[in-house]
């Protein structure tokens, strides 16, 4: 992972670092994610982070355009750059942006999925009581844990009918991106592994490592149990809204093999009986 920080004039057309052009497969594909800067407004200067990383796929770039609506121009192929250090208070606009990522996925497929998975992760933390466990922070998890879906293309978020293989293999990798796309946020460390982990089973069959049971945090534990409740719960713009008690009904089916079955028992204690911390 190679990431820096770079202020970019709009006005000016000197210089020769590209924009995370599409790159044959197997290169190191670049994302730039554009970050508010504290400066002149005058100036015309916007920020973007570079962030390289063999994992994202090829057409990244352009898929971000597509689904965020992102100023960035793909068609761009030289710009003004300054590069200078990561500071704390880059940090804080990187990961206000992060959040702004996860809105506009948010209202691309219709949802309020990252919204209320965040409420509903610090609901079950606060009921649990788990020593050490800090609830804020799981809550940023659930906020940030689907960010990297927005580096795959609008058509395949959006795709009413079952994915291809190929389209699946590469759904399967969001974790994964999203981890990358947190990667210069050295303060959202703590989660980090708890967003790479949320489609992780309970019995070890989910992905992309294969961790089971106790071999998971907690909190990733938790995060499954609510991603999906929400997902179910909210629906999706190509998937129509179903009952809690629906939703309730499907995880107590997969329960032990997808889902941990304590958490499982606390969501639904909460939800038919209204018991919260």
């Amino acid at each position: 992972m190679n990431d820096d920080f770079a202020s970019h004039n709009a006005g000016s057309h000197a210089g020769d670092k590209g924009m995370g052009i599409d790159t044959p497969s197997g290169e190191v594909c670049t994302q730039n994610i554009f970050v508010p800067i504290e400066i002149n407004p005058a100036s015309h200067a916007i920020g973007y982070y570079f962030l390289n990383n063999q994992k994202f796929p090829v057409d990244g770039q352009k898929n971000l355009v597509e689904i965020t609506g992102s100023p960035v121009k793909v068609e761009l192929a030289s710009l003004n750059v300054i590069s200078g250090p990561i500071d704390p208070r880059m940090q804080i606009n990187y990961i206000s942006s992060l959040f702004d990522l996860a809105e506009l996925l948010d209202r691309c497929d219709m949802s309020n999925h990252s919204t209320d998975t965040s409420l509903w992760v610090e609901r079950i933390a606060r009921q649990m009581c788990i020593p050490g466990l800090d609830i804020f922070m799981l809550g940023v998890a659930g906020r940030l844990h689907d960010i990297g879906k927005s580096i795959v293309s609008r058509e395949l978020l959006l795709k009413p009918g079952p994915l291809s293989p190929d389209e699946w293999r590469l759904m399967r990798q969001h974790p994964e991106f999203s981890v990358a796309l947190m990667e210069p946020a050295t303060s959202l460390d703590a989660i980090k592994s708890i967003v790479r982990w949320h489609h992780e089973w309970f019995d070890g069959s989910g992905y992309p490592d294969g961790l089971g049971g106790s071999d998971l945090p907690v909190g990733a534990r938790i995060l499954t149990v609510v991603d999906a409740f929400t997902t179910m719960t909210n629906g999706r713009a190509y998937r129509k809204p179903i009952s809690k008690e629906e939703a309730l009904h499907e995880l107590h089916r997969c329960s032990g093999r997808q889902f941990d079955p304590a958490i499982v028992d606390v969501l639904t204690d909460m939800v038919l009986f209204n018991h919260f911390a």
